[in-house]
């Protein structure tokens, strides 16, 4: 059966009043006076939970990949894709291959929630991104506000699609355009 909801034991829905801000950066960079918080909170909250299981983290720096080196591109799937400060700005759910140039030509980004205002799907130009180990973080100068206004996309459509014909991404490809960034012209 698909569980749709998650359910927290709390005795009084009340509690969620004193659950601490984390501020935007959170789940990239929990300090410890913020993990304290959290596993106060959920000692107290009437779970029966011991509330000490949360630690701080630190954002791992991503490793330059050595010349020659490749990826599988099944293994950047369903992956997070951060900003260079590690904040999470959504999970790939495909890679496009422009077949004239061989090469990627866009990731399909599913946009986490706060990443934009408006949820979906954007082409992002792979372009954009910095070489990972199995992993797409934006380049460290990519203003991530542009996220706000790029055109969505339907990614169910893209994926049903075998080959998508010229032209199907003029959109996508005017607004990084317009905004300064490279997309390859097809050739």
């Amino acid at each position: 059966r698909e569980q749709t909801e998650l359910m927290l034991p709390l005795v009084d829905d009340a509690a969620w009043e004193t659950y601490p801000a984390l501020g935007a950066d959170w789940e990239a960079n929990l300090t410890q006076e913020q993990a304290d918080a959290i596993n106060a909170f959920w000692g107290t909250a009437g779970t029966g939970a011991a509330g000490d299981d949360l630690q701080p983290t630190e954002v791992q720096p991503i490793q330059a990949p050595e010349p020659g080196q490749a990826v599988r591109a099944r293994a950047l799937l369903d992956t997070s894709v951060t900003a260079a400060d590690g904040t999470t700005l959504g999970q790939t759910q495909n890679l496009l291959i422009d077949l004239s140039a061989h090469r990627f030509k866009y990731v399909v980004v599913a946009l986490a929630a706060g990443a934009a205002q408006e949820p979906g799907s954007v082409l992002l130009p792979y372009s954009l991104f910095a070489p990972g180990d199995q992993q797409l973080a934006l380049n460290a100068d990519f203003n991530t506000g542009l996220l706000e206004t790029a055109p969505r996309v339907d990614a169910t459509a893209l994926a049903e699609a075998d080959i998508l014909d010229a032209g199907w991404d003029d959109e996508s490809a005017a607004y990084w355009r317009e905004a300064g960034l490279e997309v390859p012209e097809p050739e």
